[in-house]
């Protein structure tokens, strides 16, 4: 009977190897392809692989999406910058706070002021 157990929890403990391991392989596969998506001809492509990089989790994505904070698509911008805000790492907040210069779109505007707030953890007032 402990056998039997020893067995199984031995072949449980392989077969949720293997699927992590194949988990891993298909991040590893989907950032990829996200980031290739980011430089598409097509802005809903673009925007489709920001939404998604900022809910993969994948902290390498961050350098991929602050290359795009300038894509001339104002709701790629605005996916770009909930991404970045989604992802957590504070190393995107020069970056942000360089876009909100050159920001014209009120709402882009507020969604990178959220943002940096949301990354610094501190209430700036940016706005007037």
């Amino acid at each position: 009977m402990y056998f039997a157990r020893g067995i199984f929890f031995f072949l449980t403990v392989i077969v949720s190897v293997f699927f992590i391991t194949g988990s891993v392989n298909a991040m590893e596969k989907n950032l990829d392809q996200l980031v290739s998506e980011l430089k598409s001809p097509s802005a809903e492509n673009r925007i489709d692989a920001a939404w998604a990089l900022g809910e993969l989790g994948d902290p390498r994505a961050v350098e991929y999406l602050i290359n795009v904070l300038s894509d001339p698509d104002d709701t790629v911008r605005y996916n770009v910058v909930k991404a970045l805000g989604n992802l957590g790492d504070n190393k995107a907040v020069p970056y942000l706070t360089r876009a909100l210069k050159l920001e014209i779109q009120p709402w882009i505007v507020q969604a990178i002021e959220e943002t940096i707030n949301k990354l610094t953890g501190i209430q700036h007032g940016f706005s007037s």
